[in-house]
């Protein structure tokens, strides 16, 4: 005859401990996951940075201190006699108008920055106002011609020029010279009536090479 299994009775202060252990156990195994959660969210993430990418950084905060400490530059500028000057006008530093026997020439001096020194960009938009077709870059390079000035090296242009374009269809010419500064750059434009335009060639030569720094220094100096 089989007698029946006995259950075993845990005691009651047995099972308390057991409950007491399994909650320790289950609040210290939450703690360690909070505790891991809130390292996670803490924790500071560090990376290398490559070093192309480092001196693109350098080089950057090294111009805004330049930029910063330097300023805009200032020009300067001897006006023929002939040139009689005009009431300031919005976007431009100074207007002319030489009044001879044809009809009147206007001379115009500008400066913007913002990178708005592109030759053939400028050239071409500057051929567009005066009816001529768009130029490349050799023709650009080969029509320039080079002034030296204490403000720098100014490229001028004969819009149209009178070697390179003989049977250019406009009763118009344009001589204009761009100066390329750090800040900024810096525009000339002689327009008028070819006929009137052409032999005033010399003078806008002689104005062109009179620029030079007011006051201040040509280029950006680093902070010491």
């Amino acid at each position: 005859m089989t007698r029946p299994h006995r259950l075993k009775c845990i005691p009651r202060s047995s099972s308390a401990r057991f409950a007491r252990r399994a909650g320790f156990c289950l609040l210290l195994a939450g703690g360690v996951c909070v505790f891991t959660v809130s390292c996670k969210r803490d924790e500071i993430v560090t990376y290398t940075i490559p070093k192309e990418e480092r001196l693109v950084l350098v080089e950057g905060s090294r111009d805004g201190l330049m930029q910063a400490s330097a300023g805009p530059v200032q020009l300067k500028w001897t006006v023929p006699q002939s040139w009689v000057p005009e009431a300031d006008r919005p976007m431009r530093e100074a207007t002319w108008t030489i009044r001879g026997k044809s009809a009147p020439v206007e001379v115009i001096l500008s400066r913007w920055s913002g990178g708005a020194g592109r030759p053939l960009e400028n050239v071409n938009r500057w051929r567009g106002q005066i009816g001529l077709n768009p130029v490349d870059g050799a023709f650009l390079l080969e029509a320039r011609m080079l002034v030296e000035s204490k403000a720098g090296q100014v490229q001028v242009w004969v819009l149209p020029d009178p070697a390179l374009e003989v049977d250019a269809a406009s009763d118009t010419t344009m001589i204009a010279a761009m100066l390329d500064l750090p800040d900024a750059s810096w525009f000339v434009r002689m327009t008028g009536e070819t006929a009137a335009v052409l032999p005033l060639r010399a003078e806008f030569m002689t104005f062109v090479s009179s620029l030079e720094p007011a006051g201040s220094t040509v280029g950006l100096e680093m902070e010491q």
